[in-house]
């Protein structure tokens, strides 16, 4: 069964099956209950629910058993089921040709009274939905303002929409303005893991949890997922690592764990090897984004580690022409290995990795005062002149490093990791 088929299988058809959005859900079932006549203009990103949450709104305002103050629908008359849908007009605007047509019919047939029907609620009303209105000229739009000032107490309008920012800025205001704003945002992931347990009670939490974060609060992205793995596994089968297989190469929690440990240890090797291998399967962006809601939790506890190692996926995600993210993270491990390598060793280890930047020493300098100046020495120099002050005097600084242990070097220059955090952090 294919993902779409999940999702119309398992669409919510009550109040009770939407999740997310709790106090919208609230005032819109208000509505209901005071039979109060208005127009709605909804807003949403793609898979927020839009189209679900007007079906069940306008199945439950015309349900022939709904009880007079209430807004729970009975499910079972011809209008919860799909058969009466007389007094529900709805289109969906696919291009701007054709718009103009569409909103025109329905102007016209607004102004005459709805079907009677027999009901308790003794509503009497026809709702009319234009779903995808950004793709209609601001000419079409404009043609709805007066529709909806002037509509019957009988006529309500359902206007929809994934991207407003597409109207012209004065018609969009003036639309809503003359509707009660609807705006849906994107379930959080532990909905997502809700709606799919309650759907399916055979799904694992971890499962669950997987789906949902891939689907970034997008229910439908979650059903397109199981969709793509249940040809392959039965629903009861499928675990969070076929998830992270699909999705992420196999990036598992385990595995990122596995990551976290050799940055700490300055196992740079291993770090590249398990980023090559996750995203020969995946994305960078994908297991950027795992990485990052790793640091997320990190942070909750106040580990100043993940901070750091925030800044670098930040800076990564910021450049337009990115290096590989395997690069990234070999960076944090190597910052990880100078932060814990002894002292004692810090003399040989930093002239031997980067001696091939080191620089001559300025051959301008008086000779009668020039003192012998370490590899290690030179290279906090030459840091401290290029990133804090271009007008440093070498015999000054050397001067003050004569004769100091490497220790000593590095207090006197506030140390050179100290200073690459501080520049890689601004």
């Amino acid at each position: 069964m294919g993902g779409n088929q999940l999702a119309e299988l398992y669409r919510p058809q009550t109040w009770d099956q939407f999740v997310g959005n709790e106090e919208l859900i609230k005032s819109l079932r208000k509505d209901i209950e005071l039979n109060i006549g208005v127009s709605y203009f909804v807003e949403g990103s793609s898979g927020s629910g839009k189209t679900t949450l007007v079906n069940i709104w306008t199945k439950t305002l015309l349900c022939r058993n709904r009880e007079p103050g209430t807004s729970e629908a009975c499910g079972v008359c011809p209008v919860c089921t799909g058969e009466d849908t007389l007094n529900i007009h709805s289109a969906t605007i696919e291009d701007a040709t054709k718009a103009k047509d569409i909103i025109n019919g329905f102007i016209d047939d607004s102004f005459t009274p709805p079907r009677p029907i027999e009901s308790k609620s003794g509503v009497m009303r026809q709702v009319f939905i234009l779903n995808e209105l950004q793709n209609a000229s601001n000419a079409a739009h404009s043609m709805l303002l007066k529709a909806i000032e002037e509509a019957p107490i009988s006529t309500t309008w359902i206007l929809v929409t994934m991207s407003p920012e597409r109207f012209n800025i004065t018609t969009l205001e003036a639309l809503r303005a003359r509707c009660k704003q609807v705006l849906l945002v994107r379930k959080n992931e532990g909905d997502v893991a809700t709606r799919l347990k309650k759907c399916l009670p055979d799904l694992e939490e971890p499962t669950c949890m997987a789906v949902a974060f891939f689907s970034n609060g997008n229910i439908r992205e979650a059903w397109s997922i199981l969709g793509l793995l249940h040809p392959l596994h039965e629903i009861k089968d499928i675990t969070s690592q076929h998830v992270y297989n699909l999705k992420a190469g196999g990036c598992t929690n385990e595995e990122r764990k596995e990551l976290w440990d050799s940055i700490a240890k300055g196992d740079t090797s291993r770090v590249s090897n398990l980023i090559d291998s996750w995203i020969s399967n995946s994305t960078e962006e994908i297991i950027a984004s795992l990485l990052m809601w790793d640091l997320r939790r990190s942070l909750k506890v106040n580990d100043y580690n993940s901070l750091l190692k925030l800044k670098h996926l930040q800076q990564w995600y910021r450049l337009s022409i990115k290096y590989p993210l395997s690069l990234c993270l070999m960076g944090m491990s190597c910052e990880s290995f100078h932060t814990k390598l002894p002292i004692t060793s810090l003399k040989e280890e930093l002239p031997r990795l980067v001696n091939e930047e080191i620089k001559p020493v300025d051959e301008t300098l008086d000779t009668k005062e020039e003192i012998p100046m370490s590899n290690t020495s030179q290279l906090i120099f030459e840091q401290l002149k290029q990133k804090v002050d271009p007008s440093l005097d070498m015999l000054k600084f050397k001067k003050q490093v004569n004769g100091l242990e490497t220790k000593d070097v590095l207090k006197e220059a506030n140390t050179f990791r100290q200073l690459r955090m501080y520049f890689d952090g601004n």
